[in-house]
């Protein structure tokens, strides 16, 4: 009896959760012609696909469990373009419930266009996204989404890393008239 006691003496202590560790390759970019409006280059592990009509063009990561969503639209006046900025902003407030914080910042890209970049942190499912326009002919917003909202860190690598190649985008975008 003493020896059935005795093993059980020894304080259960739960493991820590952990994550699967996530290998990101390296990125490798293609430049990208997109129906003759805007070229861009994009890491060669996404897959592309696109909506004409809607003028959307999808990049997606990892067996889509992520995705960057593109929408380019050509500038047909002052309202319309006002419009579009407005509409882009409605989708972003729509986080302001699940949102810890939403910073919004003007950036000059490499190739002397200016963009505004979005962070937005909490358990959103489109954390990072961007708007760039010439204001006169060309308009494009681009969002990252994954398929569930994140919790904590658990994809922060993933998301830093889609991050950047977003920023290689606005870095190396170019319109076409």
């Amino acid at each position: 009896m003493f020896i059935l006691l005795s093993g059980c003496t020894q304080n259960f202590q739960p493991k820590p959760k952990a994550f699967n560790q996530i290998y990101l390759p390296k990125p490798n970019y293609n430049k990208l012609l997109v129906s003759n409006n805007y070229s861009f280059e994009r890491n060669e592990i996404t897959k592309k696909s696109e909506n004409k009509e809607y003028g959307w063009l999808n990049l997606s990561y990892f067996n889509q469990s992520a995705e960057v969503l593109l929408t380019y639209k050509k500038i047909n006046s002052p309202k319309h373009l006002e419009s579009l900025i407005n509409e882009s902003f409605k989708l972003i407030s729509k986080h302001q419930n699940k949102a810890s914080s939403i910073v919004e910042t003007e950036i000059k890209t490499l190739n002397n266009k200016t963009a505004k970049i979005i962070d937005i942190k909490g358990e959103v499912p489109t954390p990072f996204q961007f708007i760039i326009t010439d204001s006169t002919e060309n308009f494009m917003r681009a969002a990252l989404y994954f398929e569930k909202p994140i919790k904590g860190d658990s994809l922060a690598p993933v998301v830093n890393y889609i991050k950047r190649d977003m920023l290689h985008i606005l870095n190396t975008l170019s319109w076409y008239e």
